[in-house]
């Protein structure tokens, strides 16, 4: 017999629904099925990071080095022999005669996770975690605390990196993404911009206030998120989606 109190009701999924479109909205759909809530990070977004609930999470040491020891234990569990000696080898140069400590041991070892990363068979094409990793480098350009809540963990001053590790990271030897190109950011505005963007085959959205029940024609709603639901409260907010067939892309 089925235990009835575990089934989530109608409420539950449909909010369900809408955090795991939230965590899919800035980038093309992976195919890779990752278990979301078992990660130390949920879903990233307008720079922050939050948990399976919902709840931003406050980004100090601890954390970091709590998501980079859950992430490394999870790509080596997929990684052959060989790409396990290559990889001792790896962080043994990348350590060797630096002192590795407090924040700068987390930016080596943030390194050292992209490298793995990058030679996952299992992370393949798996551009969420790759965002979350990409979130966490930047999140470590910023001095954290050791501990804390929210408050304590906002950025204000820029972290200093050891000279010595950041002319090592900047060597071709320890790139870790194998020729990945990450395009440079634009200054261009306005109408620059978007001339930009189309060049680079970057889907152009229409106006905002152009729908279509489709949402390939305009925007699709997709409801409204409860403001009691909202990190930032009592203001209403509604998902709407596009979709672009030339160049393939959503927004």
């Amino acid at each position: 017999m089925k235990d009835k109190s575990r089934i989530p009701g109608p409420t539950a999924i449909r909010l369900f629904a809408i955090v795991w479109f939230l965590a899919q909205s800035s980038c093309l759909l992976s195919s890779l099925a990752v278990a979301q809530t078992e990660q130390p990070i949920s879903y990233i977004g307008h720079g922050a990071f939050f948990d399976s609930k919902g709840n931003e999470i406050p980004v100090t040491q601890a954390f970091v080095a709590k998501a980079q020891a859950w992430y490394r234990k999870d790509f080596l569990s997929g990684a052959s022999e060989v790409t396990k000696r290559e990889f001792a080898g790896f962080e043994e140069r990348l350590f060797h005669g630096v002192e590795m400590t407090g924040q700068t041991r987390l930016v080596a070892q943030q390194r050292s996770l992209e490298w793995l990363f990058f030679r996952s068979t299992k992370h393949a094409e798996d551009d969420r975690t790759l965002g979350k990793l990409r979130a966490l480098q930047y999140a470590l350009t910023w001095r954290l605390p050791e501990e804390g809540d929210q408050k304590s963990a906002e950025k204000h001053e820029p972290f200093h990196l050891d000279p010595n590790l950041a002319k090592k990271l900047a060597s071709a030897e320890f790139s870790p993404d194998r020729g990945v190109h990450i395009l440079s950011a634009t200054m261009n505005l306005g109408q620059a911009y978007i001339n930009e963007c189309m060049a680079a085959r970057v889907p152009i959205p229409p106006t905002i206030g152009v729908l279509d029940p489709a949402g390939v024609a305009g925007w699709k709603s997709q409801g409204f998120i409860p403001t009691g639901d909202q990190f930032i409260v009592n203001s209403p907010a509604e998902v709407r989606t596009f979709k672009s067939a030339s160049p393939a892309g959503m927004c």
